[in-house]
């Protein structure tokens, strides 16, 4: 439970900055996506934390797009579990 919860602050805190600061930047990626992506393969996660590290990427996305909402959050756990599965099998943990 406290990792969820340090998750969900981890991707708000990056969301925050990606929305003050760095939309005046327009080559710079989303960091949130990004975060998503690097978040299973550079710390040791289990398969049942990788979704709520989707979940929470995608839903705060979701909050400030202007896109339907589950959008970015189904697109985020897609790629979360597609980042763990391919690091898994490359063992890049």
């Amino acid at each position: 439970m406290r990792k969820i919860f340090l998750w969900l602050v981890f991707f708000y805190f990056l969301l925050l900055v990606e929305v003050s600061f760095l939309r005046k930047v327009y080559f710079f990626p989303n960091i949130v996506i990004l975060g998503v992506i690097l978040f299973p393969v550079i710390f040791k996660v289990q398969k049942k934390e990788v979704f709520w590290i989707g979940f929470w990427g995608g839903f705060f996305l979701d909050f400030f797009s202007s896109l339907f909402f589950g959008f970015y959050t189904f697109f985020c756990v897609f790629l979360a579990f597609l980042s763990f599965n391919v690091s898994s099998f490359l063992k890049i943990k």
